[in-house]
């Protein structure tokens, strides 16, 4: 490559994380929210994690909490940090929106309505070991086996898993007289889709036992109509 090359090359080739994909939506959900991430992870952490020296705890349980003393170094804890609207394609879905209407099993001549709303968190995982290079070392393990196993991850309903940031070192303390905890904490942003499904017919059940289409002037069904329709109508604004 000449040198004129190699200069094109660097000014055209940057290292741009693409949070702004098409979406697309995975017909495996299981780990499309933060419990079900938490489930899939700890799955194939106790798995993969079987060579190291020390067997692995991946929990929700902070290792400094009552629940969490008896638990044996080295731990992974994930902690969500933030959840926000996901600024897809320069557009922010700020309130849920109609995805799809489908037949109630339950209820003939009936229907779901499915709400639906991209989002954006930022996932922090505080990896705890007895000494620093343990901590070190398992972080980086930590760090490659989200690497590897992103593709599976996907599969299950996550839209986007992207490293963030590891942030300083820390050192802590389960207790007065107990020893340092070397906490390594990494960062990741997670993209998925929040989907929230509402039987009609469950919803008119609601509406007539309270008595609100009466409150408000309207038949049962305009009262759906408006309650359940209008939050499609809302606009998707342009991000800041």
């Amino acid at each position: 490559m000449s040198h004129a090359s190699e200069q094109h090359f660097y000014k055209t080739s940057s290292l741009h994380v693409d949070l702004h994909p098409p979406l697309q939506r995975s017909k495996d959900r299981s780990a499309a929210d933060f419990t079900g991430l938490l489930d899939l992870l700890a799955k194939i952490i106790a798995i993969d994690f079987e060579d190291l020296t020390k067997p692995v705890t991946f929990t929700e349980s902070d290792p400094k909490d009552n629940n969490g003393t008896d638990i044996p170094l080295p731990i992974i804890t994930m902690k969500l940090i933030s959840e926000v609207p996901h600024d897809g394609a320069g557009r922010k879905d700020l309130k849920p929106r109609i995805r799809e209407i489908v037949p109630d099993p339950n209820s003939k001549d009936d229907w779901i309505q499915v709400w639906g709303q991209w989002k954006q968190a930022i996932i922090e995982f505080r990896i705890s070991a007895d000494t620093n290079r343990e901590a070190n070392l398992l972080a980086k393990r930590f760090k490659e086996f989200i690497i590897i196993y992103q593709g599976v991850i996907m599969n299950h309903g996550v839209q986007q898993l992207v490293f963030l940031s590891q942030e300083a070192d820390e050192v802590e303390r389960r207790g007065e007289a107990a020893s340092e905890l070397h906490v390594r904490p990494v960062r990741y942003i997670v993209v998925f889709e929040e989907l929230v499904a509402q039987s009609v017919a469950r919803l008119r059940e609601v509406i007539i036992k309270t008595g609100i289409s009466d409150k408000l002037g309207g038949t049962v069904d305009e009262t759906i109509t408006t309650d359940i329709g209008g939050i499609d109508r809302s606009p998707i604004v342009q991000a800041p």
